[in-house]
């Protein structure tokens, strides 16, 4: 196939792919894969990127760069823990083959090391990075129209009757339904619509904002697309009610008021003290330095209760957020189950037992869901989510959080490997938004949201394959390659 060719197939694929991530499930390709927990129409896409640009990449360099050695050490744990699980024989639970489901386990992180490398070595210019982040911004939009068109319809219809129209467009794009009072968008369930808003959509939206940087070139006044996209994204997220997904992006507001509270708090500092001499100039700027964070802490705690209490009034199952009582058995879960969240905690705490059994490199990937079971609390058997699962159900339990299911699957060794992976990927993006290059920073601090943002989100979802987080991460990788590529170039 000529050289030519390729390239056009290439970048026309790498543009569809990121014009498809609002798609999570799309039927067709959840039809021909078998299974739903994969990148939804995104994933063709890849396949032709893996074949003509990844592959012919990676054998003409024959090596990586140095942040995916932490990745690649990831891979061996992995595949040993695979090997070695063989030993432990795991349960036989409702006829389910352990060996498919340790396939699935190596196909989904295959897809996801795919999305992060494709990323990496695609956007190798600044070009590529505009380009991506325009395309980004107009599926954004496609996600904030629909998912505003399904709340229009909450409130101009009877509960619970879609219309058909509506109910038809939804079937051909996803294969969830749609929710009554929670917006779904294009995703298989709300939670999904969440997490991927929180890693791609609205890093990127605000980091643009924080940044006063944009990709097109006209603005409304002194508005960019940005801003009002991280307006309709932000308002689309609430709607989601997803409180895991509210906590990740929390989070990350968080962390941009840490950071503006640096800059305030010196501000105020230097306000005080201009034009002054103290008996004791360091003493006196130490206290005044306290009694600021210390005012701030003040309002930012008001803030989060008051934060606390208007979700409660918004969602049901934040009602009994503040009430806990402690004399109770299983008290903690006992709260979590008024908080409709008890069936995570159910899940983690087995997960974590397993961890606990086989710390070393966990029972294997694919195999939780068999020992599960077996590792559940009393309290377990009560709630009706697992017993439909256990009695009802051809499916395994789920542990549901990345965080758990790395130590339960690959124990300490694997664990440690991506989190060596996460924190160099956390500090080379923190370093990239210190820059002074508009593009540079606003690429690091959409990295940087998004990790912190899964650091609760990977609480949430447990799956290999899901792009978001990897693409996000590897914006800042590309970008990093592309800075030190220009100052050897300089040198």
């Amino acid at each position: 196939m000529p050289a030519k060719v390729v390239r056009f197939i290439n970048r026309w694929s790498w543009w569809l792919l990121i014009a498809a991530l609002p798609f999570t499930s799309f039927p067709l390709v959840a039809k021909l894969t078998g299974s739903s927990s994969v990148a939804g129409l995104s994933l063709p896409f890849l396949g032709v990127l893996a074949l003509l640009f990844l592959a012919p990449l990676l054998y003409r360099r024959r090596r990586l760069f140095p942040l995916a050695a932490p990745l690649a050490g990831f891979v061996l744990v992995f595949l040993l823990s695979m090997g070695l699980s063989i030993f432990l024989v795991p349960p036989m639970f409702k006829g389910i083959s352990a060996l498919r489901n340790q396939l699935e386990a190596l196909v989904t992180l295959g897809i996801g090391l795919a999305f992060y490398l494709v990323t990496v070595f695609w956007l190798d210019s600044e070009e590529k990075f505009r380009r991506t982040l325009q395309i980004v911004h107009i599926s954004g939009a496609l996600i904030i129209v629909w998912s505003l068109t399904q709340a229009v319809v909450w409130r101009t219809m009877p509960l619970n009757l879609f219309p058909v129209w509506i109910q038809d467009i939804q079937g051909f794009f996803a294969l969830g339904r749609l929710y009554w009072g929670r917006a779904v968008g294009f995703a298989l369930e709300p939670s999904w619509l969440a997490h991927q808003l929180n890693m791609l959509y609205l890093p990127v939206w605000l980091a643009c904002t924080v940044q006063n940087y944009s990709v097109f070139q006209r603005r409304i006044w002194k508005f960019s697309a940005e801003n009002f996209l991280l307006a309709g994204g932000a308002l689309v997220f609430f709607l989601t009610f997803s409180r895991v997904g509210w906590l990740a992006f929390l989070l990350m507001l968080a962390y941009l008021f840490l950071l503006l509270n640096y800059r305030l708090a010196g501000w105020l500092q230097t306000r005080l003290f201009r034009g002054r001499a103290g008996s004791n100039p360091a003493q006196m700027h130490r206290l005044t330095r306290w009694l600021i964070w210390g005012g701030m802490l003040v309002v930012y705690l008001s803030l989060l209760a008051g934060a606390l209490f208007a979700f409660s009034r918004f969602d049901r199952r934040m009602a009994d957020l503040l009430y806990f009582d402690p004399s109770q058995d299983y008290a903690v879960l006992r709260y979590a189950d008024r908080l409709r969240f008890s069936e995570r905690l159910i899940y983690w705490d087995a997960g974590l037992r397993l961890f606990d059994a086989h710390p070393l490199l966990g029972v294997g990937p694919g195999n939780a869901g068999f020992y599960l079971p077996g590792n559940l609390t009393g309290f377990g058997y009560f709630t009706v989510e697992v017993r439909d699962i256990l009695y009802r159900s051809n499916q395994l339990l789920n542990i549901k959080s990345m965080w758990i299911r790395l130590l339960a699957e690959t124990g300490i060794l694997g664990f440690g490997c991506f989190l060596i992976w996460f924190g160099l990927s956390w500090r080379v993006s923190a370093r990239l938004s210190r820059m002074k290059d508009p593009l540079i920073g606003t690429i690091g601090l959409i990295s940087c949201f998004a990790l912190i943002g899964f650091v609760i989100e990977g609480f949430s979802i447990d799956s290999y394959a899901l792009p978001y987080l990897w693409i996000s991460s590897g914006f800042g990788a590309a970008a990093i390659l592309m800075v030190e590529k220009k100052n050897d170039a300089d040198q």
